[in-house]
Protein backbone atom coordinates (compact mmCIF):
# COMPACT_ATOMS: atom_id res chain seq x y z
CA UNK A 1 0.00 0.00 0.00
CA UNK A 2 1.36 3.51 -0.75
CA UNK A 3 0.13 6.29 1.00
CA UNK A 4 1.23 9.93 1.77
CA UNK A 5 1.19 11.21 5.31
CA UNK A 6 2.83 14.94 6.35
CA UNK A 7 3.69 15.32 2.52
CA UNK A 8 5.76 12.24 2.73
CA UNK A 9 5.33 9.03 0.65
CA UNK A 10 4.92 5.75 2.40
CA UNK A 11 4.89 2.17 1.79
CA UNK A 12 3.37 -0.18 3.59
CA UNK A 13 2.69 -4.27 2.81
CA UNK A 14 0.01 -5.10 4.36
CA UNK A 15 -0.33 -8.60 3.89
CA UNK A 16 1.41 -11.90 1.67
CA UNK A 17 -1.20 -14.22 1.18
CA UNK A 18 -1.52 -17.41 -0.97
CA UNK A 19 -4.56 -18.27 -3.19
CA UNK A 20 -5.41 -22.06 -3.89
CA UNK A 21 -6.86 -23.13 -7.00
CA UNK A 22 -8.41 -20.84 -9.40
CA UNK A 23 -7.41 -16.81 -9.11
CA UNK A 24 -10.76 -15.70 -10.84
CA UNK A 25 -11.68 -11.79 -10.07
CA UNK A 26 -14.43 -12.84 -7.19
CA UNK A 27 -12.30 -14.56 -5.70
CA UNK A 28 -9.60 -12.34 -5.62
CA UNK A 29 -11.92 -9.54 -4.86
CA UNK A 30 -12.62 -11.66 -1.69
CA UNK A 31 -9.13 -11.96 -0.56
CA UNK A 32 -8.20 -8.06 -0.97
CA UNK A 33 -11.49 -7.29 1.24
CA UNK A 34 -10.65 -9.87 3.97
CA UNK A 35 -7.23 -8.22 4.44
CA UNK A 36 -8.42 -4.94 4.22
CA UNK A 37 -10.97 -5.78 7.17
CA UNK A 38 -8.49 -6.51 8.93
CA UNK A 39 -7.15 -3.17 8.96
CA UNK A 40 -10.55 -1.69 9.33
CA UNK A 41 -10.67 -0.50 6.23
CA UNK A 42 -13.47 -1.07 3.23
CA UNK A 43 -12.94 -0.99 -1.07
CA UNK A 44 -16.06 0.83 -1.15
CA UNK A 45 -15.81 3.30 1.67
CA UNK A 46 -12.46 4.54 1.37
CA UNK A 47 -12.41 4.61 -2.55
CA UNK A 48 -8.81 3.80 -2.92
CA UNK A 49 -6.72 3.53 -6.23
CA UNK A 50 -5.74 0.06 -7.30
CA UNK A 51 -3.02 -0.47 -9.60
CA UNK A 52 -3.19 -3.86 -11.44
CA UNK A 53 -1.99 -5.75 -14.51
CA UNK A 54 -4.62 -5.83 -17.45
CA UNK A 55 -5.13 -9.07 -16.76
CA UNK A 56 -8.90 -10.14 -17.41
CA UNK A 57 -9.16 -11.61 -13.06
CA UNK A 58 -7.73 -8.33 -12.01
CA UNK A 59 -10.33 -6.22 -14.15
CA UNK A 60 -13.37 -8.27 -13.50
CA UNK A 61 -11.68 -7.71 -9.16
CA UNK A 62 -11.80 -4.21 -9.20
CA UNK A 63 -14.48 -3.37 -11.62
CA UNK A 64 -16.05 -0.48 -10.84
CA UNK A 65 -13.26 1.20 -8.65
CA UNK A 66 -10.54 3.31 -9.43
CA UNK A 67 -7.77 1.51 -11.09
CA UNK A 68 -4.29 2.29 -12.91
CA UNK A 69 -2.76 -0.08 -15.14
CA UNK A 70 0.49 -1.59 -14.68
CA UNK A 71 2.77 -0.23 -17.71
CA UNK A 72 5.72 -2.72 -17.05
CA UNK A 73 3.46 -5.50 -16.98
CA UNK A 74 1.89 -4.93 -20.32
CA UNK A 75 5.60 -3.68 -22.17
CA UNK A 76 6.65 -7.60 -20.70
CA UNK A 77 3.56 -8.99 -22.29
CA UNK A 78 4.06 -7.20 -25.92
CA UNK A 79 7.47 -8.27 -26.21
CA UNK A 80 6.73 -11.59 -24.92
CA UNK A 81 4.39 -12.03 -28.14
CA UNK A 82 6.35 -10.33 -30.39
CA UNK A 83 9.34 -12.68 -29.50
CA UNK A 84 7.39 -15.35 -30.21
CA UNK A 85 5.98 -14.00 -33.31
CA UNK A 86 9.86 -13.00 -34.72
CA UNK A 87 12.33 -15.67 -33.02
CA UNK A 88 15.56 -13.56 -34.94
CA UNK A 89 14.52 -11.25 -31.96
CA UNK A 90 14.91 -13.39 -29.31
CA UNK A 91 18.55 -14.61 -30.70
CA UNK A 92 19.41 -11.33 -30.90
CA UNK A 93 18.47 -10.66 -27.22
CA UNK A 94 20.82 -13.26 -26.45
CA UNK A 95 23.42 -11.59 -27.86
CA UNK A 96 23.23 -8.47 -26.22
CA UNK A 97 22.32 -9.97 -23.14
CA UNK A 98 25.94 -11.39 -23.14
CA UNK A 99 27.43 -7.88 -24.34
CA UNK A 100 25.70 -6.89 -21.24
CA UNK A 101 26.89 -9.14 -18.82
CA UNK A 102 30.45 -8.32 -19.67
CA UNK A 103 29.82 -4.80 -19.68
CA UNK A 104 28.45 -4.47 -16.04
Amino acid sequence: MHYIKEGTLKNRLLALKSMEGSCTGDRIRKKIESILQDFDRDLLIDDPMIVTDRGSNMIAAFSGLNTLSYVNHLVHNVIGKVVEEVPELLEMYKGMSSIVDRTF
